[in-house]
């Protein structure tokens, strides 16, 4: 819009002589050496201006109409339109600031020079039937489709439902997710087996000796877009394939099966043979896997080099190399392996069932559990008066597992990237995880101080390998034979 300014309008004002006020009683006498002074005397305005007296017998200078003061004189008055084309169709108009601009006609609008015939955005639009035209804050046109028609490109078409056709039996609801695909959501003690959601049994495990058999298979890693209180680097979910079953041990290892075999006891609750062992780092939790197989006659899964201090009292700065998947002795389970072995075959936050509430909203933190059934099957904020529980004390998950939701963390095998999901997407067998990177091991399960939000079955953390809190803890597998 074309502006242009004009210097602002003064007055000036003359002090007088004395600076005393006339005494009424004189005015027309003469008051010997205290005569009135006049203070428009001496005070020249010009041939535009007229010196006129304030309440406050005050000087200044009035300037005719079409004149303003410059601080000497009365000077001609600048119409900030003068000079100012607005064109047939426009008017030039003076704001508050005293700058010039140009005000277009209806129908009109300003184009920088001139007031042009203003288009309609939606002029030649044609949004069919189900559609209709609307122009948004940046002036552009779009089509904004019928409830029940969604735009495909060129026209408003009938949306189809994802769920139209999915049948989740009567235990499971089907529901969208952000991206538009339909799954299946199981009711709580339910989890999705081939087409419908079934009973979870809690007796359907092959456990024995304290470790449990991991049948091979598949299942969906990650969290879905639907799931309250998850985080971005647990998606995209994406279809991982186990290809070989594996033992993983039933609890956590605990403060007694590691003193056997390491001689010390690091653990901020200590006193508890059957509670889990804690403030355990990554180097110190794959340094009690290569003692537990080398105790029982089997080839390490570890190579350990250059290690500083002793297991359990701050190991560090090793160089571990990895031997692979057919190792023949103990290891900590690949993050997959771990999701895949927690999850036991569910699909929802916890294996024992959603952590959506009563009321239908979320549950993320660690105070009423609204319904949910977390309390059940892991030790959390809620129920853990703040301190690690012996293991196996409340449900096994369908595959015989405990504690896979809280109590303590589980170092898994793992470095952590967060975009990795995203690049091991679809037929993914097996997955190693990324490379080092920065070095950062990832730990799983949740933890007894931890809200309700931290012991989803997708949940994710990670540390630098020689990180210890009383909060982690692990677990090993060994493949089968």
């Amino acid at each position: 819009m074309f502006k242009r300014s004009l210097a602002l309008f003064a007055v000036v004002f003359v002090a007088c002589g004395g600076g005393s006020q006339p005494n009424d009683s004189c005015l027309g006498g003469d008051c010997g050496e205290h005569d009135a002074v006049d203070p428009c005397s001496g005070v020249d305005c010009g041939d535009f201006g007229t010196c006129v007296v304030s309440d406050s017998n005050e000087a200044s200078c009035k300037c005719d109409d079409g004149y303003y003061w410059d601080g000497s004189s009365c000077i001609d008055y600048f119409d900030p339109c003068s000079g100012v084309d607005c064109g047939e169709h426009g008017t030039c108009v003076v704001g508050d600031s005293n700058e010039a601009s140009c005000k277009c006609d209806d129908g009109y609008r300003w184009d920088d020079s001139s007031c042009v015939a203003t288009v309609d955005p939606c002029s030649g639009v044609d949004c069919g039937e189900h559609g209709a035209c609307v122009v948004g804050d940046s002036n552009e046109a779009s089509c904004k489709c019928d409830d029940g028609y969604s735009w495909d490109g060129s026209s408003c078409v009938a949306t189809v439902d994802p769920c139209s056709g999915v049948d989740c039996g009567e235990h499971g609801t089907c529901v969208v997710s952000d991206s538009n695909e339909a799954s299946c959501e199981c009711d709580d003690g339910y989890h999705f087996e081939g087409s419908e959601c079934v009973m979870i049994d809690p007796l359907f495990n092959n456990c024995a000796g304290g470790w449990c058999l991991i049948p091979a298979g598949s299942f969906e890693m990650g969290s879905p877009d639907t799931e309250p209180c998850r985080e971005a680097h647990e998606g995209p979910v994406h279809s991982v394939t186990i290809t070989s079953s594996f033992y993983m041990k039933q609890t956590h290892v605990t403060q007694a099966e590691w003193r056997a075999k390491m001689d010390n006891d690091p653990s901020t609750f200590t006193g508890c043979d059957d509670c889990p062992v804690e403030k355990v780092n990554w180097f110190e939790a794959v340094s009690y896997a290569n003692a537990l197989s080398t105790s029982k006659g089997y080839d390490t899964c570890y190579e350990m080099t250059g290690c500083e201090g002793k297991a359990g009292e701050g190991l560090s700065k090793c160089t571990v190399t990895f031997k692979g998947l057919d190792c023949e002795g103990y290891r900590l389970p690949t993050e997959a392996e771990w999701e895949y072995a927690a999850r036991a075959g569910t699909t929802t936050a916890y294996w024992i069932g959603s952590n959506i509430g009563d009321g239908g909203e979320g549950v993320c933190g660690g105070g009423d559990p609204l319904g949910t059934l977390l309390p059940g099957a892991g030790w959390y904020w809620f129920n853990s008066e703040n301190r690690p529980h012996p293991v196996a004390q409340l449900q096994a998950n369908p595959w015989g597992l405990y504690d896979v939701h809280g109590n303590v963390y589980e170092w898994v095998n793992d470095y952590y990237d967060s975009n990795y999901y995203g690049e091991c997407s679809e037929g993914c067998n097996d997955p190693l995880g990324p490379d080092p990177g920065t070095g950062r091991r990832v730990y799983r399960g949740g933890c007894y101080i931890g809200d309700a939000k931290f012991q989803r079955s997708a949940y994710r953390n990670y540390s630098l390998p020689n990180y210890s809190i009383g909060c982690i803890g692990f677990r090993l597998v060994r493949t089968v034979p």
